[in-house]
């Protein structure tokens, strides 16, 4: 029956009638009952949020085999919950922060616990926590408006949340939570709470055997945002060039050096961070700094310096520098050294497959077959992937590649899934124009294996026309 002939059937029935049907399907069907339950729901309530957590755990044992959630079975045991942040959702649609906050809580509460009673290898509970976490935060970014009494009440219940000891090792999460927190205060007397039981994490985090830097320099860089939304901008600046170690507040500092041109400074302030994470051996953030010398190169027309620069990161293999180094040279300096550059940068490719990447993206892009005949000999298990752009210019010596490499793995295969691969390769051989080629390997290879039944059979499964 379509939607419009249902609709019309169930419009003809009494109210009666209709009443009875929705309560036996929901007798008869579990989802049918939280639907309707979730409902007739009157949200902002006590009893809503009792009957919110019954339907989350509801879901949860319904899936789970004796108090633990398989892996298999995590994400329809999550279905209560999706259902009930529906509900957070519509609550903040109609301006109703306070109640969908309750809401949120309340299913952040019972995935925390069912972390440890499920295998959450897909990460759906951790996705399921992560998604309240953002609706908290975006409601406290999107709530200017709300009222002051209700806005103390988000204060409040987010930072007293923020201290639950479900967050005690999940300091990204807990983080979040202070975020929003910040957001939902407004008085200075929230803000010494504020900034009191964000000293009191990061003291306990002091405290820990294993230390990280991340909460730490998030913590700080929350309590910029803060200092500059109570303070301003002079004692938040102030804060933040003491602690020029954390690399977002250096990148701030450097990018003010570089927009009010003081290039000087901001080539100082780059030097002092690669010469700390040098010697903290960081060396992902050496390079970070390391980058960074190219914008003021650039901005004071130091073109050998920033030649050295590009040079050294095209060789890594990152396009970006590769045009800059480009870019450094005038047309004839460029047109004299970009053969040797490639060739550098073949070699560097042997050992860094970034490299490798950059090596082919140019010589693709530039239809510089010769080179990448060349670099498809050295390494032919790339045959298969770029055949195609030298299927025009050298028919000849591919087809020879294509029956070397063939040749070479029929030898090393033993099993149907090997078979398969060499076939496959015979398949893109064929596609390259050399059927003929293949119909003569096809043929040696039933000969010279003709006693492993399962090469023999995929072989036959080739269709040469």
């Amino acid at each position: 029956m379509t939607k419009k002939g249902l609709e019309e059937q169930l419009a003809s029935l009494t109210k009666e009638e209709l009443i009875g049907l929705l309560a036996g399907l929901a007798e008869q069907y579990d989802e049918v009952n939280k639907d309707l339950s979730l409902r007739f729901v009157e949200t902002g309530s006590k009893e809503s949020l009792k009957q919110y957590k019954a339907i989350i755990k509801a879901s949860i044992k319904q899936y789970s085999d004796r108090g633990f959630v398989f892996y298999r079975n995590v994400y329809r045991a999550l279905t209560g919950a999706r259902k009930v942040m529906e509900a957070a959702d519509a609550a903040t649609a109609k301006g109703q922060y306070l109640a969908a906050a309750e809401i949120v809580l309340c299913v952040l509460h019972e995935m925390c616990d069912l972390l440890q009673k499920s295998d959450d290898s897909g990460g759906d509970v951790g996705e399921m926590i992560k998604e309240g976490l953002r609706h908290l935060l975006t409601s406290a970014e999107q709530g200017g408006s709300v009222d002051t009494k209700i806005r103390a009440s988000l204060f409040a219940m987010t930072l007293k949340e923020a201290k639950h000891s479900n967050w005690d090792g999940w300091n990204e999460w807990r983080l979040s939570l202070m975020r929003t927190a910040s957001l939902w205060m407004d008085s200075p007397k929230e803000k010494d709470q504020w900034w009191s039981q964000l000293d009191a994490f990061e003291a306990e985090e002091q405290t820990k055997e294993y230390q990280s830097s991340f909460f730490t320099e998030e913590a700080s860089q929350l309590r910029y945002e803060v200092l500059a939304r109570f303070d301003g901008p002079e004692q938040a600046n102030r804060y933040m060039e003491e602690r020029l170690e954390i690399q977002a507040f250096r990148d701030i500092a450097i990018e003010r050096a570089i927009l009010e041109e003081r290039y000087a400074d901001a080539l100082s302030l780059i030097e002092q961070g690669e010469l700390g994470d040098r010697k903290r051996r960081h060396w992902g953030l050496v390079s970070h700094w390391e980058k960074k010398r190219a914008i003021i190169y650039e901005a004071t027309g130091d073109r050998e310096a920033l030649k050295a620069l590009a040079k050294k990161y095209t060789l890594e293999g990152e396009y970006e520098f590769f045009l800059k180094l480009k870019e450094a040279m005038d047309v004839l300096e460029w047109e004299a050294n970009y053969e040797a550059l490639l060739d550098e940068i073949e070699e560097a490719a042997r050992s860094d497959w970034e490299a490798g990447s950059l090596y082919k993206k140019l010589i693709i892009e530039e239809k510089r077959n010769d080179r990448l005949l060349r670099y498809v000999e050295k390494n032919p298990h790339l045959l298969t992937h770029y055949y195609v752009h030298l299927v025009d210019s050298h028919p000849v010596e591919l087809h020879m590649l294509f029956v070397k490499q063939i040749t070479h793995e029929a030898k090393v295969s033993a099993n149907r899934k090997e078979y398969r691969k060499v076939c496959d390769i015979i398949r893109h051989l064929i596609k390259a124009g050399g059927r003929e080629h293949a119909e003569g390997l096809i043929q040696s290879l039933r000969e010279a294996y003709k006693k492993r039944a399962a090469f023999l059979d995929e072989l036959n499964k080739i269709k040469l026309n």
